[in-house]
């Protein structure tokens, strides 16, 4: 069978993906990883979002410290599903180096929704809710980017 799993810098397969997408018919393209990050994404979001909300309207948390547990809640859970189901090549073979990669992009994804929750909560007035959702396209397309980019491109190899 053609593997279709991920692909380490050595040109190791990664064998955990190969029954699956096998079996989902997915092909290696930029196509396919967008989709599935997307997929993937919404489930961070929920983790995110839902966490979130709760904090505030809950716990009465203060919205950025609220924004920071749930991104990092959801980074947690969008690392996993990025390397056991979306990408299709692995740049990196040290593990703890691709992990601690993918925290400092979403360390920057976590700075650039601090800065676009507080332009829309404190500049703009917006309800908390719709400011999360105007941060997340955005942090959304950088996150794709950069660890496509960084730790997830053949070409890096």
């Amino acid at each position: 069978m053609e593997n279709t799993g991920n692909l380490l810098p050595s040109g190791k397969p990664v064998a955990h993906k190969e029954g699956l997408l096998a079996r989902l018919k997915i092909k290696k393209s930029l196509l396919s990883e967008s989709i599935l990050y997307t997929l993937a994404s919404v489930g961070a979001l929920a983790i995110d979002f839902g966490c979130y909300s709760a904090l505030i309207r809950i716990f009465h948390l203060n919205y950025q410290v609220a924004a920071i547990i749930g991104f990092l809640l959801g980074l947690c859970f969008i690392y996993y599903m990025s390397v056991k189901f979306v990408f299709f090549h692995r740049s990196m073979e040290n593990k703890w180096k691709e992990g601690v990669v993918f925290a400092i992009t979403g360390l920057l994804g976590l700075a650039l929704t601090s800065l676009i929750l507080y332009l829309a909560v404190d500049i703009l007035h917006l309800n908390y809710e719709l400011a999360k959702l105007c941060s997340v396209s955005i942090v959304f397309i950088f996150n794709f980017s950069s660890r496509k980019i960084l730790l997830f491109s053949e070409q890096r190899k």
